[in-house]
């Protein structure tokens, strides 16, 4: 079987000097900078609508040709298109940034073949980079990285050595790699009066990161000095999933029981804590966990429940469930009530939810973001006296608990906002220049 990701015609491609690449958990934003300070920022036709971003997501299908039997891939929202038009025969995976500093994740099968985590970023990459029409060998490129990376014991240098062989795999090995939050900073410090010491605050899907900075004369980019700089694997993503814990994992059998030799025992609760990646779900099909799922179905108090579990992973139903997810989390973000629902085809879920149950859920999150700002801070030996703004970041931070969080820390100080979508993009095309 064939790994086959198609390449465009490089003659419709056009050199541009410097491309900054973020790369996001959610989404990824490409923006381009011609060397005089200007940026622009790649437009995606989909289907006759023009996209300032795309879905960081692939799908995977098979298909036979002459050749023998190939793969063939797609990122964003052709990845979701595919997904729709193929659905039940294909491999569909997002927030896969994820896993790039876990040791755990080795690789993954799609179709029989292995694929490395380095193959995965590289066929996301090369897919968008191919609708934008970019030739990166004639260009400049500048990859963002937030100052940690997600996940439990995430590898820092281990997710860089892939963000690296990935970047090699499409040809692009000269590519820097930078700090997200010091690249919003660039970005931000020509839309907004920024001096002294600002706190860069980038609150994304997959981390939430700091940056302290120096910023007297920050239009120049040389005399911007880091301080400090912290962060976190703790972000949008894991908000999402305690709005799946509390809501969704109840209707699919979460807390249920099975007999088992005429004894009641407990469903697992690692089972449904999976519901909280596709990488976990996608696992579950090769490590026995779906099998063992199964048989407990037979003999389960809820058993619908438990054979609905069983039906979303069979089917990669994910991505209806983080979209419903995400709706219903933006909607709680502007306004005090919303209605999660969600129709994964065995079960449809729908349940109303306040912006206070919600803020109860992700109070942990929240408190364990702020500890890291504190601890930013502390460690760069400034009190919060000591600064004199603070810029906002990431779709994240228009969370209202999140928004709080920052405004009691500095109270009485303005918290400015960057484009929570394109300011790290345009900073890391800035830097590169």
């Amino acid at each position: 079987m064939t790994k086959s990701f198609a390449r465009p015609d490089a003659s419709k491609a056009s050199p541009y000097p410097t491309i900054g690449i973020d790369f996001g958990t959610t989404n990824t934003v490409i923006a381009i900078s011609g060397g005089a300070g200007e940026v622009r920022f790649v437009r995606f036709d989909h289907r006759g609508e023009s996209l300032s971003s795309v879905l960081s997501a692939l799908c995977f299908w098979s298909e036979n040709t002459p050749d023998g039997r190939r793969t063939y891939c797609e990122a964003g929202p052709w990845a979701v298109e595919q997904y729709l038009e193929r659905y039940g025969s294909v491999r569909f995976l997002q927030s896969f940034k994820t896993f790039a500093g876990s040791k755990a994740f080795a690789q993954t099968r799609i179709f029989g073949a292995p694929y490395s985590y380095e193959d995965i970023m590289a066929a996301f990459l090369r897919s968008v980079l191919d609708h934008a029409q970019i030739a990166t060998e004639v260009c400049r490129v500048v990859v963002g990285r937030p100052v940690r990376f997600a996940g439990y014991q995430a590898d820092d240098d281990l997710a860089i050595a892939r963000y690296r062989k990935a970047l090699e795999l499409l040809g692009i090995g000269h590519a820097r790699i930078e700090n997200e939050p010091v690249a919003a900073a660039h970005y931000a410090s020509r839309e907004l009066p920024l001096s002294g010491m600002v706190l860069i605050a980038d609150f994304g899907g997959g981390t939430s990161d700091f940056s302290l900075l120096q910023m007297d004369g920050a239009r120049d980019r040389r005399r911007i000095k880091p301080l400090g700089q912290g962060g976190i694997g703790v972000a949008g993503d894991s908000f999402d999933y305690r709005i799946i814990d509390h809501v969704v994992a109840p209707r699919l059998g979460k807390g249920t029981t099975y007999s088992s030799f005429g004894r009641q025992l407990a469903i697992p609760n690692r089972f449904h804590a999976n519901l909280a990646s596709w990488n976990h779900l996608t696992m579950m099909k090769g490590n026995g966990d779906l099998d063992e799922l199964r048989n407990m179905a037979k003999f389960a108090g809820d058993r619908e429940g438990i054979e609905a579990f069983v039906h979303v992973i069979e089917n990669d139903l994910s991505l209806l469930l983080y979209r419903a997810v995400a709706k219903v989390k933006a909607e709680l973000s502007t306004q005090n009530d919303a209605v999660f629902e969600v129709n994964l085809e065995s079960v449809r879920i729908q349940a109303p939810i306040s912006r206070a149950a919600f803020e109860e859920w992700i109070r942990g999150d929240v408190s364990r973001i702020g500890r890291v700002l504190d601890e930013t801070l502390q460690a760069a030996g400034v009190s919060p006296d000591d600064v004199d703004q603070i810029v906002a970041t990431g779709g994240t931070s228009r969370v209202p608990a999140v928004r709080n969080m920052l405004q009691t820390r500095f109270p009485g100080k303005k918290i400015w906002d960057a484009d929570p979508l394109h300011s790290i993009a345009a900073g890391l095309a800035l830097m590169g220049v």
